[in-house]
């Protein structure tokens, strides 16, 4: 009786240090670094188009979606381009241009994602315990580092008005809409540091 009921308190133990474990595995955005341009006229842009280059074409919905909310919230009258790019290369220019012209934005906010290195480890081998006898470990998990772009450009010149780095560690491990969040509340803090609003 007694060995039983120690396998249950031990098997609950590992259950809950896992599940705790899992929960602080989450997506966390980072700024590398900022520039701005000294004579940025970003307040004075009438629209901003908000196009995104990233693998996956449901995070780029969403982030351009709340992206733009964001910044209207900020006074910056932006808009999702509902356009969505998975490379950022030469053979996609002629995409990217009908984008721009389509749209009578006279700035576009471009957010691509630049690198994704992907780590695989393995759980501690610790046996998780199920009533009544049977043993299995716990599962492998992967994890993603992902480094990411924003750059503010005006139209008229294509000039750069403002640029930042970004890094994300654990991507696509938590609540998708959460990172998303976080990660604009580090893009936005960002531009404010840099008094592009």
């Amino acid at each position: 009786m007694n060995t039983i009921a120690s396998r249950f308190g031990y098997a609950l133990f590992l259950i809950t240090a896992l599940t705790l474990g899992a929960c602080a595995i989450q997506d966390r955005t980072s700024l590398d670094a900022s520039w701005s341009a000294p004579d940025r006229p970003a307040k004075h842009f009438k629209k901003v188009l908000v196009i995104t280059v990233a693998r996956d074409e449901f995070v780029q919905q969403e982030l351009q979606d709340m992206l733009a909310k964001r910044l209207q919230s900020e006074g910056m009258n932006a808009v999702a381009s509902h356009r969505y790019f998975t490379r950022y290369v030469p053979e996609e220019k002629e995409r990217f241009r009908e984008a721009i012209e389509s749209s009578d934005a006279d700035a576009v906010f471009v957010l691509r994602a630049t690198f994704a290195d992907t780590e695989s480890r393995t759980s501690p081998d610790y046996p998780i315990y199920t009533y009544p006898t049977n043993v299995r470990t716990a599962p492998d998990y992967t994890l993603t580092e992902l480094g990411s772009e924003a750059t503010l450009f005006a139209r008229k010149g294509q000039k750069r008005v403002w640029s930042a780095r970004l890094h994300t560690e654990n991507a696509g491990t938590g609540d998708r809409a959460r990172a998303i969040n976080q990660y604009i509340d580090v893009l936005v803090a960002a531009m404010k540091k840099d008094k592009v609003f």
